[in-house]
């Protein structure tokens, strides 16, 4: 079976999706809020920034619900991976609407999250 944007297999999901949510959660952690803290003298960057953390915030914990519902669905296949160490992928796991929609923000999310950590550290 080919992988769709329907599907996923676990170890997909432990290697790539959730490192992607996680550095992206760190990225918002650290930059944003000390980007945030440094701003306090310019009030609408300041307003500016704190949309952009709330967002954020707001879209990891979208996608973490649905990620742990899709775990949660498919725990058994998840611990067969997880208990191999992550050497076998398991099967294919079969998406809802939602876990689609997760799927495919983490991976926008963590796209947007580089940029902006590219455009902080590139020179003026």
């Amino acid at each position: 079976m080919t992988l769709t944007e329907h599907n996923i297999t676990p170890r997909d999901l432990l290697d790539d999706i959730l490192p992607k949510v996680k550095a992206t959660e760190r990225v918002v952690n650290n930059t944003l809020k000390s980007m945030l803290e440094e701003a306090s003298d310019d009030p609408a960057e300041r307003r500016r920034l704190e949309n952009q953390v709330m967002e954020f915030e707001l879209e990891i914990t979208m996608i973490m619900m649905n990620l742990e519902h899709l775990m949660n669905r498919y725990a058994t296949a998840f611990q067969e991976v997880t208990d191999s160490g992550h050497r076998r992928s398991g099967p294919v796991l079969e998406l809802d609407q939602h876990e689609v929609v997760a799927v495919d923000s983490a991976r926008k999310l963590y796209e947007r999250i580089q940029e902006l950590q590219r455009a902080n550290t590139s020179p003026d």
